[in-house]
């Protein structure tokens, strides 16, 4: 068996899983890619029947939950409960830290089921509670820097990640919007790329919300 650690190299498993902690950490198997011809193309969310109009380069996607915004807005923005369900399947947090202010930092380490560690870092610009985040989003290291997806030197080093809160009638719909910051062109057709994959990351880490914030209700 080939010694991926020992030869400095990543594994099959934790290049597919760097690939999806890049949506912020979505890591599935890239199903397809939407060029910068497609950016005006609608992205469906199909476990929620939602449809996002994209006129722009950015990426965006939508899902609508059965709690109210106070519980929802708490679930992105406490420590502990990030930890619970933040990222996809089969991977965990063991680790992160949170300072909810403008110009705090949320820095976490996601661990693959082959324990792997990855690291990834929101610098907050505007939080306006219970509606909206605004952040920027970095690969990172145990020291909190930023650094390049391990995946592709093409893939911008920042993302500006806006996220809004909507309540109606008990239920809220959260929408997360993505952009390339401060990309050179080949960064930027890169994300672009990336819209399929992104697509599929997050869709399984809504799933992850989801289902964390019907055990809470559960409980």
């Amino acid at each position: 068996m080939h010694d991926y650690r020992a030869s400095g190299t990543a594994s099959p498993y934790e290049h597919e899983a760097f690939k999806q902690l890049a949506l912020l950490n979505a890591r599935i198997t890239w199903a397809g890619v939407v060029g910068p011809s497609l950016a005006s193309q609608t992205i469906t969310d199909k476990a929620n029947m939602s449809t996002i109009p994209t006129p722009d380069a950015d990426f965006t996607i939508s899902r609508t939950f059965d709690a109210p915004r106070d519980v929802v807005w708490n679930a992105w923005t406490q420590r502990k409960q990030l930890m619970r369900w933040f990222g996809p399947k089969g991977v965990t947090i063991p680790t992160c830290t949170l300072e909810l202010r403008r110009g705090g930092v949320f820095h976490y380490c996601m661990r693959t089921p082959d324990g792997s560690d990855m690291w990834g870092r929101w610098t907050f610009r505007e939080i306006d509670e219970p509606s909206r985040l605004v952040f920027v989003v970095c690969f990172s290291d145990p020291k909190g820097g930023a650094t390049r997806a391990p995946f592709d030197a093409n893939w911008p080093l920042e993302m500006l990640s806006t996220v809004t809160f909507e309540e109606h009638q008990a239920r809220t719909t959260v929408t997360v919007r993505w952009a390339a910051l401060n990309a050179n062109a080949a960064e930027q057709q890169t994300f672009d790329q990336g819209h399929a994959s992104m697509q599929q990351g997050w869709s399984g880490t809504m799933e992850q919300l989801q289902a964390f914030l019907a055990a809470r209700s559960d409980g």
